[in-house]
């Protein structure tokens, strides 16, 4: 065996080696010289006070840990142990420790008085070795060596084997679980358990049973085919009445004296003394109303014959005890109000009414002497009802054909069927058990309704119900509480004791995966936006009926609804980032209680660039940026404002150049005496001069123009005023071809050879030289400095105008340098026309 104490000690019995025990990583061992009584060990077990019992050869060895140093208290038979070889050792709830011993069963021990006491089952043990024991609420299982398992009642009066399958089996170790059921191992091919609550009576397998009752001195009463039996204590059935006697018996009660009330088809009812077996008939001649009477009831002196003629009310008037009694008879048919003859049931409730269980007409009740029948007007859909009870609150149950069962709680119906978990609608027998659960026996097996909750804990072939097809209200209620059922395949026994409180399944969240990884042991339940695949396996423990467990799931913040399933598992891909929780819930019955529901909270985090803060500086970003761009647009207006401005301005500069008096007075008298002298040329005059305000006329309108068109312009322009200044004026252009197609801003080079002439001295002397070339990806105007003595009037913006253009263009500045010898312009070529800015 192996153990672990109270202060995490590790316990190891061996056979022959003594015990041992592991504490802060160090083994220890414990033999006889040690102090042990016996180095065979077979059980250990530990009391309220945390001391160790280990079972062993030649009694118990009790052993107690102060200061690391083991203390060991022996008790053996001089103590009082009926056998000194024990195997077995359990601490009881009440404290006191339960022995099993090899051959002389178990005996209970008292740890506050020392005092040993060996049970009423217990003292005639004949069942062999005992192996384990495993104490439940109101008793203990008991696994022998050979005999299979058995349970002794808390007062130690009962022992009974738990099932067949257990019998003559060895039982090497016992557990119970929480829905009140024993597993056991041993040398069977199979783990097995058991469940005291449903029993049958296996020498009565088969037989149909036809009516049950079980009386006040403990006896066990029940009809089958073949006649009326009486079953005391552990004694085989005696025959009291055998069939051939023509009695069809359907129905028993037992009155306040002690005397049997047998029902027959079509034979009334015999009282029946249980003591001598005599009994009296009672018949329509004596009174009965009808002598097929399948239900009999009463309280107190007065007894309810439910017939098929109607329902008899018998008043015993004299002594009761006596042979021949006193009684009278008061009946009650559909003409006196009871609604229809067929009756199957009369029941007796808590306020004295009296409930009657027809065949055509629903339910009615007898209260004060007026009739009241509830039926499809009240809510009672079934015209049929079968079997009749009360519930600890006083509310009235009753079964019906094909609508399932009905509560009355004096003021309205409830239906409860399959949708509420029972297994069958054709409730042939119901009663109250004294937890306050509502048994309903059917076809299927056994149904155990729970009022509160409305849960069901069904009870069918893994409980040993098999094949049931119980007759009609073949039940009856023990003064132990225990409830007996007949059925057309034997008899079948519960026990409220037994009955566990769970009435449905254990809903466990088995494991979280995170792309298939586990993360449910792990305490942070925040997750990165790209783990964002959950798997969840969960389960419902229901060992009694595991495949009647469904699961409803729901993931908050993701399903608009639950969904129903029998899988154990179910995936979410590719969630969005937000906040969920995870709810699962298991159901052995159709209906599920979400509240119930276990859960799993987690977060998904979005991406940075969903985050509350990146919106922000999104935002800002924008604004900035927004900003920004009204400032930038803001400055190209005003670029383009000034640009326009000083377009403008230049183009009123060449336009007043273009109707200078000075160059057209002195451009028509070249021309006067060009026709003087040359006729032709004066042709060729005028040709240039018209193309020369043409080309201005078109080229003011542009921002850029090729360099070859400006070129043609100067050409113009110079061969105008070499007519005037004749070999004195020298204009030399000297540009590459590949440099043709560059652009200047229109009229540049023009303006900067206008402002040559303008300013320097042309004359033979001093002729003025003027040279055009490209150097370093500017085009440079170069003339020689020879200045006029007396300088012509100037505004003074045309170099101005020209770095103005060029800066709004967004190229590179122009370059002017002035030496004694030369005046020099730099105006750069430009690698794009028209629109827009330029590179150089």
């Amino acid at each position: 065996a192996i153990l672990e104490a109270k202060d995490k000690t590790l316990w190891v019995s061996t056979y022959g080696q003594g015990v041992y025990y592991a504490k802060e990583r160090k083994i220890n061992h414990l033999g006889t010289k040690q102090g042990l009584p016996d180095a065979y060990t077979y059980s250990l077990a530990t009391d309220k006070q945390g001391r160790i019992w280990i079972g062993t050869d030649r009694g118990i060895a009790i052993i107690s840990i102060k200061n690391t140093k083991p203390e060991i208290e022996v008790i053996n038979s001089r103590h009082g142990l009926p056998d000194n070889i024990v195997t077995a050792v359990s601490k009881l709830s009440s404290g006191d420790m339960m022995i099993g011993m090899q051959s002389a069963g178990v005996t209970r021990y008292n740890v506050q008085t020392g005092q040993f006491t060996t049970p009423v089952a217990s003292q005639n043990w004949n069942y062999g070795s005992i192996t384990r024991l495993q104490p439940q609420q109101n008793g203990v299982w008991i696994g022998t060596d050979s005999n299979g398992l058995f349970w002794l009642s808390a007062d130690g009066n009962s022992l009974q084997p738990a099932s067949d399958e257990t019998s003559n089996s060895k039982v090497t170790d016992l557990l119970t679980d929480s829905e009140g059921q024993i597993w056991i191992t041993g040398n069977a091919p199979a783990i097995l358990k058991a469940n005291l609550a449903v029993r049958t009576v296996q020498e009565l397998k088969g037989e149909n049973i036809l009516a049950v009752l079980a009386t006040r001195d403990k006896s066990l009463w029940f009809a089958t085919d073949i006649g009326l039996f009486r079953k005391i204590d552990n004694e085989s059935a005696t025959l009291v009445l055998n069939s051939s006697d023509k009695y069809q018996v359907v129905s028993l009660y037992e009155d306040k004296w002690g005397y049997i009330w047998v029902g027959t088809m079509g034979q009334g009812v015999l009282r029946l003394n249980p003591e001598t077996g005599n009994y009296k008939q009672i018949s329509v001649a004596s009174g009965l109303v009808n002598e097929n009477v399948p239900g009999i009831s009463g309280k107190g002196n007065e007894l309810w014959f439910a017939t098929l003629g109607g329902v008899s009310k018998c008043t015993i008037t004299g002594n009761g005890n006596s042979a021949n009694p006193t009684y009278s008879f008061r009946n009650f048919t559909q003409q006196n109000g009871l609604g229809i003859n067929y009756i199957y049931q009369a029941f007796i409730d808590s306020r004295n009414r009296v409930w009657f269980a027809t065949d055509g007409k629903g339910i009615t009740m007898l209260q004060d002497g007026k009739f009241t029948n509830f039926s499809q007007k009240q809510g009672v859909k079934s015209k049929t009802v079968y079997s009749i009870t009360e519930d600890k609150k006083g509310h009235i149950w009753f079964s019906t054909l094909n609508e399932g069962v009905y509560r009355y709680d004096g003021k309205t119906f409830r239906n409860y069927s399959l949708p509420h978990g029972l297994h069958d609608l054709n409730i042939t027998s119901i009663a109250a058990d004294t937890r306050g659960n509502i048994l309903l026996m059917n076809r299927q097996g056994l149904d155990v309704l729970n009022p509160e909750t409305g849960n069901v804990l069904f009870y069918g072939k893994d409980a040993g119900i098999t094949n049931p097809d119980p007759n009609l209200n073949v039940v009856s209620t023990a003064a132990d509480g225990r409830l007996w059922f007949g059925t057309q395949n034997g008899l079948i026994n519960y026990d409220p004791a037994f009955t566990t409180a769970q009435f449905k399944p254990q809903t466990r969240l088995e494991d979280v995966q995170v792309f298939f990884k586990s993360v449910l042991g792990q305490d942070d339940h925040v997750f990165d936006h790209d783990s964002n695949h959950f798997t969840f396996d969960y389960t419902g423990l229901w060992y009694q009926n595991p495949e009647d467990v469904t699961y409803r799931v729901k993931l908050d913040g993701y399903d608009r609804d639950w969904t129903d399933s029998r899988n154990h598992t179910i995936t979410y891909p590719n969630l969005p980032p937000g906040n969920y929780t995870f709810r699962v819930v298991s159901s052995a019955t159709p209906t599920v209680s979400v509240a119930d529901a276990v859960t799993y909270s987690f977060e998904i985090t979005p991406p940075f660039w969903r985050t509350y803060w990146f919106y922000g500086l999104t935002l800002l970003a924008g604004i900035s940026g927004l900003y920004l761009f009204v400032k930038w647009r803001e400055n190209r207006l005003r670029e383009t404002e000034q640009q326009e401005k000083d377009k403008l301005m230049f183009q009123f500069e060449t336009l007043k150049s273009q109707v200078n008096p000075h160059f057209l007075f002195n451009s028509f008298n070249t021309l006067i005496s060009t026709i003087e002298e040359d006729p032709d040329a004066a042709v060729v005059y005028v040709e240039r001069l018209s193309d020369f305000f043409r080309v201005m006329l078109t080229m003011r309108e542009k921002n850029l123009i090729p360099l070859q068109e400006e070129l043609d312009l100067i050409r113009d322009y110079a061969y105008l005023q070499q007519q005037r200044f004749r070999e004195n004026l020298q204009v030399t252009i000297d540009v590459p071809p590949s440099e043709l197609q560059k652009s200047v801003a229109p009229l540049t080079l023009q303006l900067l050879l206008e402002n040559a002439i303008k300013h320097n001295i042309i004359s033979k002397a001093k002729p003025l030289q003027v040279s055009v070339f490209v150097e370093d990806g500017y085009v440079v105007v170069q003339n020689n400095c020879q200045p006029k003595q007396t300088p012509e009037l100037s505004t003074k913006i045309g170099l101005q105008n020209i770095r103005s253009r060029y800066q709004l263009l967004g190229a590179p500045d122009i370059k002017v340098e002035q030496t004694q010898a030369f005046f020099t312009v730099k105006i750069p070529l430009l690698n794009q026309s028209e629109d827009g800015r330029t590179d150089n």
